[in-house]
């Protein structure tokens, strides 16, 4: 977003340049050209009064040595024309350009009116400046003094000045781009401290807060905000959380107790009563594990992570260490492949967590005799561990639906469990910016994966 402003405010700042700097310079070009104007007018005027007192003494040929001396001075080609155009005199190497603009200027001399005005001349312009004015003898016009001036030294200097209007430009617009990445600076800065903040409560650090004392007035007025909605969501956090140890205590002792007088009845019970007492003691027995997974999904989603860089291996080797008693006692296999040296930005405890989730899912859905494969690579940024069963696995229509709360695949119903395993898995990752990934491999069975964040050599002492 900075660089955007920057550009922004730099091209705003360019065409404000652009729209001084260019009628700036086509008012130099126009100067310039009206002075080099007024300049030939003032020495053509005079020449012109030279050759009207010779021609009235009749010797107009005398005129020709000052208009050599002008042309060897100054450069500028000077010509007499008589009445109908016609050259009498030249100075050395002067000639009458044949253009219309020429022909017209020397036809309005001829009228009587001399050359007051030329347009400006563009640099890249290589034709010659003409100036006309009539010679006049008792108030008619007998001839024509015309001067044919080059315009190299003219281009030269407009160019020069274009130059120095260019840099002058430039540096102005460097200017501008610095003061507008000061001001995108200042700007931004309060958004991005809002951001870290934001983020900070988006991974459970619901205590982050933001000075409301910098900045423009509206994103002071943004950061007050910020602070009243942090302070909101953390108040019904620290209120939910509360509820949750509340339901807790309340709710599990008194079913507890209702289990103990549930077994003891089923004890007690008579030979017609005695399967419906078993059924009840084992609904309340469901509930209870209902209720405890319920828990422990509240309390997943409601804890605070603790995110640090830390290597993979060895949580992934103590939850499968964990868990080969119970495989190998139901005759499962597990077999484990780990990419050594990884490292990822991760909450252990949560990790481990959602790793004995998966665990305990595939030994569920595992037949006896078959094999649980666990892996972790490194791919695209990424830490991935795997765990693959050789189950019944889900089709693609129930793919989408697995993780979502009480969830259970039609063909699994009679598999002890609640649905709520992979809900928990997924809670616990995502604080710390991991996922759950559920994919159904070719060859049967389930591929569960645990997604996070990898953290290399190189960045692991600044994570």
């Amino acid at each position: 977003m900075r660089a955007r402003l920057i550009v922004l405010l730099t091209v705003l700042s360019a065409s404000a340049l652009l729209a001084l700097g260019v009628p700036l310079g086509a008012t130099i070009r126009a100067s310039y050209t009206h002075d080099m104007v007024i300049d030939r007018l003032d020495d053509t005027t005079r020449l012109a009064a030279a050759a009207a007192l010779a021609d009235a003494n009749g010797r107009l040929e005398s005129v020709l040595g000052e208009l050599d001396r002008y042309h060897s001075i100054y450069g500028i080609g000077a010509l007499v024309l008589d009445g109908v155009g016609r050259v009498r005199l030249s100075s050395a190497d002067s000639s009458l350009p044949e253009d219309a603009e020429s022909a017209r200027r020397v036809s309005d001399a001829l009228g009587g009116r001399r050359t007051d005005h030329v347009p400006a001349q563009w640099p890249w312009d290589p034709r010659p400046m003409v100036v006309a004015v009539p010679i006049t003898r008792g108030g008619d016009v007998v001839g024509v003094m015309v001067t044919v001036s080059p315009t190299d030294r003219l281009s030269h200097r407009v160019l020069v000045q274009w130059a120095v209007l260019g840099a002058v430009g430039c540096a102005l617009l460097v200017a501008c781009a610095f003061a507008a990445d000061r001001l995108a600076r200042w700007v931004l800065r309060p958004v991005q401290v809002l951001a870290r903040a934001t983020d900070e409560v988006a991974t459970g650090r619901l205590a982050a807060r933001v000075a409301a004392a910098a900045g423009p007035p509206e994103l002071r007025r943004l950061a007050t905000s910020f602070n009243t909605m942090a302070d909101y969501v953390q108040s019904a956090s620290e209120h939910q959380r509360a509820f949750v140890a509340d339901a807790s205590h309340q709710l599990r002792n008194p079913l507890a107790a209702l289990l103990i007088r549930l077994d003891d009845v089923a004890d007690r019970a008579g030979p017609g009563l005695e399967n419906d007492a078993r059924r009840a003691m084992d609904e309340g027995k469901r509930l209870a594990g209902i209720l405890e997974r319920l828990l422990e999904l509240a309390r997943s989603e409601q804890s605070a992570a603790e995110i640090a860089t830390q290597p993979v291996e060895p949580v992934v080797a103590e939850r499968v260490s964990a868990w080969s008693p119970i495989a190998r006692s139901r005759r499962i296999s597990m077999h484990v492949e780990q990419q050594p040296g990884l490292r990822a930005s991760m909450d252990a405890i949560a990790v481990a967590g959602a790793l004995d989730v998966l665990l305990d899912n595939a030994l569920k859905f595992s037949p006896e005799s078959s094999r649980i494969t666990v892996t972790t690579a490194r791919t695209a940024g990424q830490v991935v561990i795997s765990v693959r069963d050789e189950g019944p696995g889900l089709t693609p229509d129930e793919l989408p639906r697995a993780g979502d709360r009480f969830w259970r695949s039609r063909t699994q119903q009679n598999v002890a469990g609640y649905g709520l395993g992979l809900s928990i898995a997924r809670a616990l990752l995502e604080p710390g910016q991991g996922r759950l990934e559920i994919v159904a491999p070719e060859r049967g069975g389930l591929d569960v994966r645990l997604v996070l964040p990898a953290v290399t050599a190189s960045n692991a002492g600044t994570s």
